[in-house]
């Protein structure tokens, strides 16, 4: 698997770009999924557990924005059953 690129596209400074992305549960019992967010132009991305039922799918939000003029580029780490 590779990772997938998020791109916010060119924004405005101080506005807000939100971006989902999927997460399937192709296992026979249900999973959490948290994401782990550590900068500050993504801490208003979704960070709660969130629960995925077996052979159902999740889109989990991820919200970008920032108070100054940035080129941004990071990896984001999800945990799956912590």
């Amino acid at each position: 698997m590779y990772p997938t690129l998020i791109n916010f596209g060119t924004i405005f400074v101080k506005s807000k770009e939100r971006v989902s992305f999927v997460v399937q549960n192709e296992t026979m019992t249900v999973i959490g999924v948290k994401l782990l967010i550590e900068d500050d132009e993504l801490s208003q991305s979704y960070q709660k557990n969130q629960i995925i039922p077996r052979s159902r799918r999740a889109g989990i939000d991820i919200s970008f924005q920032s108070s100054k003029p940035v080129s941004f580029q990071k990896k984001i780490t999800y945990l799956i059953n912590m």
